[in-house]
């Protein structure tokens, strides 16, 4: 991490902005998930993250602070049926809070 270096970036609501290399960090990511840089915007605050290639990414972590983000592949995975609303949390909540969920829960349905 170098301060002395200064990059130049963009914030989607400032345009570019000059920040010097102890205001950036370089985010590397396992898996498939892409590495990126990431910075507060000095002006309006905003947290941005820009994505980089390998080929930058390499450049980068010999000028600023390295974070490994290990993402579980779990969090990678392809999910399908319904989404889970709030209201089906409200309904599992309130069915925790019966004596009897857990039991009926357990039982085959009714034929």
């Amino acid at each position: 991490m170098n301060p002395e270096i200064e990059f130049d970036a963009r914030c989607p609501g400032c345009g570019e902005v000059r920040l010097a290399g102890d205001q950036l960090w370089l985010v590397l990511t396992s898996g498939e998930t892409a590495d990126y840089f990431a910075f507060r915007c000095p002006r309006c605050r905003a947290l941005v993250h820009c994505t980089v290639d390998s080929e930058t990414a390499d450049l980068l972590a010999e000028m600023l602070a390295v974070e490994e983000l290990e993402v579980p592949e779990e969090a990678l995975e392809q999910h399908r049926g319904d989404v889970l609303t709030e209201d089906d949390l409200i309904d599992f909540g309130a069915g925790l809070a019966r004596a009897d969920y857990l039991a009926a829960a357990a039982l085959p349905p009714a034929a």
